[in-house]
């Protein structure tokens, strides 16, 4: 398969998720009262939809006249929101430095704020989390850190970040109001799958660092006996990776590695929290906490470009839990946050790219494939 058909194929499936996730999102919503009506600004509300003959100022005096198919957002707490995605990038990128540090790469800041800043953007517009592959790309090429290297520790960072997350959603079910019973059930099982598949892949990582031998005997007693170059790229491939997971046995960077991250998705929910107080929703710090793992979470799997209605559905399905969402005044949270966030996330890739002097061309993931590396003396293998 040619890389035009493997990149067409993303991009077909990444938008039919897309589309349904928007049909999803919106079908209940009174989407086209938010747009088609004149916007007013009453000192620093912004006010927009059908106000019913209301008056704006009344509306922006007592946000409780909100009528269901308009919606109001105080501007400034923004800027807080704003903020918090600016700590936690420079936050997200360093935490790199400890975990490459210990496999023997010292890779400046610069270049890592780069490649952090440019993959950031990539994860969050490509579809099917291509994106992931541009970091490893770009360290690879800034750095000579392999790309296979650099995705064992994507791995591990997304199953560290599932974790975390997971637990902050655990603890917050036993907070969150249980008035949608329905609602309440899916979060509560997207929250055990969750827990399953992060803690299933850290479990099988740390045991594929902890028995390479046994790997390798078993690649070469299937592969081995139908191929010997083919067995020799994969044991380099595997190799690459387990460089890449030689940081698991350092018990001083993974718990660094890790109390960064809870650090970095504290400070993420709190900009969460900021954003429904932004739309005069006082529902308590830990809705906000419960959007943001919402959203981290529904974002694994296979995501549209954009995360174009995965975003919206899954930052307002715990709000559920509070009573009707299907409002204008939620949809257009759901699309604030989603604008703010993409549009922090592209300014800065977009900076980075320039300052790099890279173009999107150089952020395709169908590259050429690295070398593979020599034969190990644990592997030895005859055609047959």
């Amino acid at each position: 398969m040619s890389a035009t058909q493997r990149r067409s194929i993303r991009w077909f499936l990444g938008l039919v998720i897309g589309a349904l996730f928007v049909w999803l999102s919106l079908r209940k919503f009174p989407i086209g009262d938010a747009v088609s009506h004149a916007l007013h600004l009453v000192g620093a509300n912004l006010i927009g939809g059908d106000l019913h003959g209301l008056s704006p100022q009344a509306i922006a005096e007592n946000p409780g006249l909100l009528p269901k198919d308009a919606w109001m957002v105080h501007l400034p707490l923004i800027l807080p929101y704003l903020a918090i995605l600016v700590v936690i990038h420079f936050i997200r990128v360093w935490r790199w430095d400890p975990l490459l540090r210990r496999i023997g790469h010292n890779v400046p800041f610069r270049v890592l704020n780069e490649s952090g800043g440019i993959s950031f953007m990539a994860v969050f517009l490509m579809p099917v989390r291509l994106g992931e592959f541009v970091r490893p790309a770009l360290l690879k090429r800034q750095a000579g850190v392999r790309m296979s290297t650099s995705m064992a520790l994507v791995i591990l960072e997304r199953i560290i970040d599932g974790l975390v997350v997971t637990a902050f959603l655990f603890i917050l079910l036993w907070l969150l109001p249980e008035q949608n019973e329905v609602a309440y059930t899916r979060i509560y099982t997207g929250t055990v799958i969750s827990l399953l598949v992060f803690g299933g892949g850290l479990i099988t990582i740390v045991l594929a660092y902890l028995f390479q031998d046994a790997a390798h005997r078993l690649l070469q007693a299937t592969l081995g006996r139908i191929s010997t170059n083919l067995t020799r790229r994969v044991s380099g491939i595997l190799e690459r990776f387990y460089g890449g997971l030689a940081c698991i046995p350092d018990v001083r960077t993974m718990v660094l590695f890790c109390g960064v991250t809870v650090l970095y998705w504290g400070i993420n929910g709190l900009g969460y929290y900021a954003m429904l107080r932004a739309f005069h929703m006082d529902l308590g710090l830990a809705a906000g906490y419960a959007m943001m793992a919402a959203v981290v979470i529904g974002m694994m799997i296979p995501n549209p470009p954009g995360n174009v209605g995965t975003f919206w559905f899954f930052l307002l399905l715990p709000l559920s839990l509070y009573g009707d969402i299907a409002t204008t005044q939620h949809i257009m949270l759901a699309l604030f946050v989603w604008f703010v966030q993409m549009g922090q996330m592209t300014i800065f890739g977009l900076y980075f790219l320039g300052r790099a002097q890279l173009t999107l061309r150089d952020l395709d993931v169908d590259a050429e494939p690295e070398p593979p590396a020599p034969v190990t003396d644990r592997l030895v293998t005859t055609d047959a």
